[in-house]
């Protein structure tokens, strides 16, 4: 049997000025990637909120390579009006339990992040 990521994990960034934490729900069907990623951010300086992104990718599974990009959002949880800025994932698939990698918003910050399957 081939590799199948679908399922749910435990998501953790730390970026620039602050980290994230959440769940992934992750639904792998050849080398289609679609999830929805709810999360809260909690930044050095000011109010944590939660978000909720809806993302679509692909991966390679010869090379071992995952990207995730987001379309959309909504925002669950916020004491202040939000401008978020949507997240791409690139990873290495470490084994079938455990990606890790780099993302970048549109607005340029960058963040290493893990997801250990549930």
């Amino acid at each position: 049997m081939g590799l199948n990521l679908t399922g749910t994990w435990k998501y953790r960034e730390d970026f620039s000025y602050g980290y994230s934490e959440g769940v992934l729900e992750l639904t792998h069907n050849g080398t289609v990637l679609n999830a929805t990623l709810e999360h809260t951010e909690k930044p050095l300086e000011g109010d944590s909120y939660t978000i909720r992104q809806v993302l679509v990718g692909h991966i390679d599974i010869e090379a071992k390579i995952f990207k995730l990009e987001a379309n959309s959002f909504s925002v669950l949880s916020s004491l202040e009006e939000l401008d978020y800025k949507l997240d791409s994932f690139e990873a290495q698939l470490i084994n079938e339990d455990l990606i890790v990698g780099t993302t970048e918003d549109h607005q340029g910050v960058m963040g290493v992040f893990s997801f250990k399957r549930i």
